[in-house]
């Protein structure tokens, strides 16, 4: 396996700073000061001391971005090398990069979610959307949701259908300043579909059957009548063909 080396100073050699004036400062230390740059925040020890002799590696604060910033990563998350052997006074500053107004959830914990942002999840009642259903939002910028309500591949529970299914609200376009949940709700079906009404053809519903009524000889209309039907409920075809 990979063989992990841990960075240790020798004692003495970094120190932080207790005293804000700079007084504990030992005699040949060069400062070394973290800054927090232009979107975000610092949190722990910001300032050290280090030996200019040696090679040391400064620990670096915590970074809370600003929101719709995320500190970069790696070797690019500071301007600066933390591990060096520094030869002046030296500020390191946080560096960030824009992230977008509107991200996919990828960790259903939520453990993904950028600092200060909101959440919007879509929700089917009586049948299911696909995925992704949440989104993070940057709360200072407007948001559109429009083509993504759209864009839904909606799958009804058993007989119920996406036809002339309604959303809780289509206010899709605005800032989104607090965590928002949109419902779709599927239309129930009836329990007996004629396949020709008005002048239109159904479609058979998935999970329904089809009973064809077949007049007799003697009907005076010789059509055939056919129905598609919950097989889960009792029904009464009312429609009958006469004869």
């Amino acid at each position: 396996g990979d063989t992990i080396k841990a960075l240790y100073n020798k004692k003495g050699t970094v120190i932080p700073q207790e005293k804000t004036d700079g007084s504990d400062k030992p005699e040949g230390y060069f400062t070394v000061t973290f800054d927090k740059g232009d979107h975000g925040t610092l949190s722990g020890k910001t300032v050290y001391y280090v030996n200019p002799n040696e090679s040391v590696t400064v620990p670096a604060p915590t970074v809370t971005p600003a929101t719709g910033w995320t500190q970069k990563t790696g070797d690019n998350a500071w301007d600066k090398a933390l591990t060096q052997t520094f030869t002046a006074d030296t500020t390191i500053t946080a560096q960030y990069e824009a992230l977008k107004d509107k991200i996919p959830q990828e960790n259903s914990d939520g453990s993904d979610k950028p600092n200060g942002y909101k959440v919007v999840k879509f929700v089917g009642v009586h049948g299911s959307l696909s995925e992704p259903t949440v989104y993070y939002v940057n709360p200072d910028k407007e948001v559109d949701f429009t083509s993504t309500a759209k864009a839904f591949t909606k799958t009804p529970d058993f007989a119920y259908t996406a036809d002339g299914g309604t959303w809780n609200s289509t206010e899709f376009k605005k800032k989104f300043t607090a965590d928002e949940t949109f419902t779709f709700t599927f239309k129930e079906l009836d329990n007996v579909i004629p396949e020709k009404e008005n002048g239109n053809t159904n479609t058979q519903p998935k999970g329904y059957v089809k009973v064809t009524l077949i007049p007799t000889n003697k009907a005076t209309d010789a059509t055939n009548k056919v129905y598609f039907v919950n097989p889960k409920e009792t029904v009464q075809i009312k429609n009958k063909p006469v004869g």
